[in-house]
């Protein structure tokens, strides 16, 4: 399978006035950009006093700092492709996201995601309203997003999240492990990455065995009360590292730097009926990782 890279890079700039003048002159004078400056404002590189600076005429007092992100992708926007709908309804819908794009946006670009692409789609039918993610995924990882498509399909899809009643699954691959079926336990803390904490709150990650390929092993991952990075962190301490999970000490490289987790099922009842929501081929996506890595 083709794969061709989405990240974006950005570097970040401190820029400080000299004297009272515009954010725009100030940037002007000590960045050289490729793109133009009200294009640095339009999509949202800019920051003043912990918020995104839109407005290129704000005055600086003399001290007052910016902080600039030159995105490799400035002037961008992320579409969405219409085979990347799983499904859709009149309140929400479900997208394939690739790995190597951010769910939401990030500080150097507002329009480099999957949130950006997902509500440019929908506000050509229905505009007025800015489509909401219910879950997300870490840029490195692909798989299902469930989107909500108005405000009360919102708040109704998060009361859902919140008690729990979406269920999301998962296949996860790494080097071959002899454990058909592990329950893991712990209580977990994140900053940058995820670790033990005796003040950590629960997590829970059943990894049942699916398959083995070549020297690797395929897992069912069944998160109960589930932490960010929750699964990598648990494969690592109890099985091995997921193909490619640099954060986790894996010992592989795979394509684009992907790991070997995709989020392959969404589970949930909406007005009387259960959805089952299947990203199709998941398990070829999963042997692909695979079939793309490298030993280091």
């Amino acid at each position: 399978m083709l794969q061709v890279s989405l990240k974006t890079k950005a570097y970040k700039k401190f820029i400080t006035a000299t004297s009272t003048t515009s954010a725009y002159d100030c940037i002007k004078q000590h960045c050289n950009l490729t793109t133009s400056i009200e294009t640095l404002f339009l999509f949202g590189g800019v920051w003043f006093n912990k918020k995104r600076l839109f407005n290129a005429q704000t005055y600086l007092q003399k001290g007052d700092t910016l902080i600039v992100y030159i995105s490799q992708r400035l002037g961008q926007r992320y579409v969405l492709d219409p085979d990347q709908i799983i499904y859709e309804t009149t309140d929400w819908m479900v997208v394939h996201k690739p790995a190597t794009i951010s769910a939401v946006p990030d500080r150097s670009h507002l329009f480099w995601n999957m949130t950006a692409a997902v509500s440019a789609y929908c506000q050509q039918s229905s505009p007025g309203y800015d489509c909401q993610p219910i879950n997300r995924l870490d840029w490195l990882v692909e798989g299902l997003m469930l989107f909500a498509k108005n405000k009360q399909a919102e708040k109704d899809l998060f009361k859902l999240s919140q008690a729990k009643k979406i269920t999301k699954g998962y296949l996860a691959i790494m080097p071959t492990q002899t454990s058909n079926i592990l329950k893991v336990t712990n209580k977990l803390q994140f900053k940058a990455k995820a670790y033990l904490s005796a003040n950590g709150k629960p997590a829970t990650t059943w990894f049942i065995k699916q398959q083995d390929y070549q020297q690797f092993s395929v897992y069912r991952a069944v998160l109960l009360a589930g932490k960010r990075h929750q699964i990598r962190f648990h494969a690592g301490l109890k099985l091995a590292p997921l193909l490619g999970d640099y954060f986790y000490q894996s010992n592989y490289k795979t394509v684009l730097d992907q790991v070997g987790l995709i989020a392959d099922t969404i589970t949930f009842w909406w007005q009387k009926k259960r959805y089952k929501i299947k990203l199709p081929n998941a398990n070829d996506l999963i042997v692909d990782i695979a079939d793309q890595s490298t030993k280091k």
